[in-house]
């Protein structure tokens, strides 16, 4: 059975029949079709569920760069649980935004009417989250080869 093609709406190469929406009504506002909504659905479960993994890691972290601080011996425990407790903000503050972009994906699912604003939004705010976590990530690289110059430099 040969399967019928439709247009894109976008301009793009045509779309199996029934598989996405077909372009809006002259003056009307797109709206994602169920298929389209389940993958836009998917993928803000799936930022939602890793900004809470990035969080529970970011707090595993910190409580072990405190226990670090507090129970090893040596002067080196300060400063490498002091690290440790630091990085953790990073998967702390990079799971809250991606957590926010899932929020945002969800509203386009959610919502009828303004699907192309909800997208746009939500994809700003997943752009934020890799932009943060790419920063972050980056400073701390820097900062642990400074720092372990400065202590190499110290021995």
């Amino acid at each position: 059975m040969q399967q019928q093609w439709q247009p894109g709406p976008y301009g793009q190469p045509g779309y199996p029949q029934g598989g996405y929406a077909p372009p809006p009504a002259a003056g009307g506002a797109y709206e994602f079709s169920q298929m389209e909504n389940t993958t836009i659905g998917r993928l803000g479960s799936r930022a939602k569920t890793w900004g809470i993994c990035s969080i529970v890691i970011g707090l595993i972290l910190l409580v072990l760069g405190v226990v670090v601080i507090i129970a090893a011996p040596g002067e080196a425990a300060l400063p490498v649980g002091g690290v440790i407790a630091v990085a953790a903000l990073q998967p702390v503050v990079s799971g809250g935004f991606y957590m926010a972009a899932g929020g945002a994906f969800k509203n386009v699912v959610d919502t009828q009417g303004n699907d192309v604003p909800h997208m746009m939004d939500a994809m700003k705010k997943l752009t934020n989250a890799m932009r943060v976590e790419s920063i972050v990530a980056l400073l701390a690289i820097v900062g642990a080869v400074i720092f372990g110059v400065v202590l190499a430099a110290s021995h």
